[in-house]
């Protein structure tokens, strides 16, 4: 909306949304796997690389002028592009992996997971020439690490309200044999790093 020309690259998998402006490039799908799962996977690994190739060839292409890495997979996917484009990137800090690989059925050995995960996080965020924590958390997690200099404050995630779904509360109640108590309607993934105990006891 500001005039800027905006490419997505991800993974092979997902429903294909309309995007307003924005130019989606998918890395090819060379697993046919369909299931999205949060957290890694065993192809996981490989879907990275891919990106690694997908995000230059894009990135070359069309001439682009910053790298916007959202989360650590793709910090890491613009630290391998960053040498042969030379593009500075921006990491947009979602979470820190010491809140949650651990939590994950992935590895066998939590201590391996806990240590991998005080790698990444001492590593991860240094990427980014600028970072934007997307919770005041995370802001204290970066300045921690001694990135106060490069660390913007914090950015809200948005919600277009143009696009909200308008719906009929006194039907839904009726429908659902809701009271008049309040009602969460959660919408996000049930992993235990979400920490859904904080929000049934709230």
């Amino acid at each position: 909306e500001r005039g800027h020309e905006v490419h997505v690259v991800t993974y092979h998998f997902g429903e294909s949304l309309p995007l307003r402006n924005v130019h989606l490039h998918r890395i090819p799908d060379w697993t046919r796997e369909k299931a999205i799962v949060v957290g890694p996977t065993r192809n996981r690994p490989l879907y990275d690389f891919q990106m690694i190739f997908t995000a230059m060839k894009t990135i070359r292409r069309h001439r682009l002028d910053l790298i916007h890495a959202h989360g650590y997979e793709a910090a890491l996917v613009a630290a391998c592009c960053r040498p042969f484009v030379r593009v500075p990137v921006l990491y947009s800090a979602h979470n820190a992996m010491g809140d949650e690989l651990a939590s994950y059925d992935f590895f066998r050995s939590k201590k391996m997971a806990k240590a991998l995960a005080w790698v990444l996080d001492r590593t991860v965020p240094r990427i980014g020439d600028r970072c934007i924590p997307h919770s005041a958390n995370l802001q204290e997690f970066l300045h921690a690490r001694g990135l106060s200099e490069r660390t913007d404050p914090v950015l809200n995630f948005g919600v277009d309200f143009e696009r909200m779904p308008v719906g009929d509360r006194q039907r839904l109640r009726a429908e659902c044999i809701l009271t008049d108590e309040p009602v969460i309607l959660y919408s996000g993934v049930v992993d235990q790093f979400q920490r859904l105990d904080l929000l049934l006891e709230s």
